[in-house]
């Protein structure tokens, strides 16, 4: 798969940068025979909705919460409420 920066890209799910560089990716694996099943996204906010679009419109794949961030964000929330 590829990498795309979306650094400067507006962070929202109805963005169609972010949508259209998710659909050339699952058009990417297709290509060289992949078949891909599940996407990771964060959990929080704009992913939320990014993750229904994903599963509404291609009814096939299942998207999964980021654990990466889950634990980054509960060790950040944990070292708050430690201070």
């Amino acid at each position: 798969m590829n990498t795309a920066n979306i650094r400067r890209k507006p962070k929202t799910a109805e963005h169609l940068t972010i949508i259209e560089i998710i659909y050339a990716e699952i058009k990417h694996c297709e290509v060289l025979g992949v078949i891909l099943v599940s996407w990771c996204i964060d959990a929080i906010g704009e992913s939320l909705k990014l993750r229904w679009l994903l599963e509404t419109q291609i009814g096939r794949i299942v998207t999964l919460d980021c654990q990466a961030h889950k634990v980054s964000n509960t060790i950040s929330l944990q070292e708050l409420i430690t201070y």
